[in-house]
């Protein structure tokens, strides 16, 4: 397993104005997509402000879609990422962000993983994907800039806004030696 980053103030819960909690979401259309990590966190924001969520329609939807939900009038809230998180926030209120909710004991992470199986026939690839992926990692820590450029490129974002992005997330390095086949991240 690979941690590829602990996510942070990259996904967070954001409000139309007039909504000032997370508690007044009560009787709201939210919007997230079912089954992500946005989903999850929404769902422990709510426990975590004493809401019941039946008391809250909760819609399954798509960044890109509830963005356009959102200019329509059609939600009240949206957990969401970036980029589209970004948008959301020129016009609504940050109520909560997985930063947040990982200090009160729900972390969320983006992981990658790989069966038993596939390690054991294949551990030179599984070895040679960890070391490009920690190689990776110390790059964006040591050279922020020379990442944040490489990553929008692939992404078609502009330097500044993958730097933004880099920088509301944790990616951890790997523990011990990248060549070791149990190299995990901590």
């Amino acid at each position: 397993m690979w941690i590829h980053d602990l996510i942070g103030d990259n996904e967070a819960l954001v409000a139309k104005a007039g909504i000032g909690s997370v508690k007044e979401l009560a009787g709201k259309k939210v919007a997230t997509p079912f089954g992500s990590t946005a989903h999850y966190s929404l769902l422990a924001a709510l426990a975590a402000a004493g809401v019941e969520p039946s008391t809250v329609q909760t819609i399954d939807l798509q960044p890109q879609d509830a963005l356009a939900a959102w200019k329509r009038g059609d939600i009240d809230a949206a957990y969401v990422w970036t980029p589209t998180l970004g948008e959301l926030t020129k016009d609504g209120k940050v109520l909560v962000s997985s930063r947040e909710l990982a200090k009160q004991g729900k972390p969320t992470a983006d992981l990658g993983v790989v069966t038993n199986t596939f390690a054991a026939e294949h551990p030179e690839v599984v070895t040679a994907w960890i070391k490009a992926q920690d190689q990776a990692v110390a790059q964006a820590r040591t050279a922020p800039d020379r990442a944040a450029k490489s990553i929008g490129a692939e992404l078609g974002l502009p330097t500044e806004e993958a730097k933004r992005q880099l920088s509301e997330r944790t990616s951890p390095r790997c523990a011990r030696r990248p060549s070791s086949p149990d190299c995990a991240a901590a």
